[in-house]
């Protein structure tokens, strides 16, 4: 009676060793791919959340909008806030990039390297009896690598 293993064994057990190791490594590499996505996403998601956040600051003590004009849409808006020395506000779509400026002060960009915007329109809507005027924001924000692109609506009424 040998004692240990035939060739043909061995060959076997090594391959069977080979793929359980591929199956690892793939199953790994997806995982790292995976969460890769995720941070990606959550970036378009947090500076999303962050520009939208400064829309509203804006416009929560908004008197005035100065542009677009009433029924038009344009990728830049202008207003006047109540008791602010810093008027007006203005934000624009310069290239990917979504800036604001104060009193004519310099521009200073909202976004990121990690998020690149594709489209703002700001569209100024008229008040209307008793519903006062307001700018209703469309905001296209995708990832560096224009994978993960998110669409954004909101409709923000200025405060009597």
């Amino acid at each position: 009676m040998r004692k240990g293993f035939t060739l043909i064994e061995t060959i076997i057990y090594a391959a069977i060793l080979a793929l359980t190791i591929g199956f690892v490594l793939s199953a790994t590499y997806q995982i790292i791919l995976g969460s890769e996505d995720i941070e990606r996403i959550a970036a378009v998601e947090e500076e999303a959340n962050f520009i939208l956040g400064k829309f509203r600051w804006a416009m929560a003590s908004a008197s005035d909008i100065n542009s677009p004009a009433s029924g038009v849409s344009g990728d830049s808006l202008s207003i006047d806030r109540f008791n602010y020395n810093d008027n007006p506000v203005e934000f624009d779509l310069n290239g990917t990039n979504i800036r604001i400026q104060k009193n004519n002060g310099g521009w200073l960009e909202l976004n990121s390297e990690r998020t690149i915007i594709s489209n703002l329109e700001f569209t100024h809507i008229a008040s209307v009896g008793d519903r006062p005027a307001g700018v209703r924001i469309n905001l296209d924000i995708q990832d560096y690598l224009e994978e993960n692109e998110r669409v954004f609506e909101t409709t923000i009424y200025l405060h009597e």
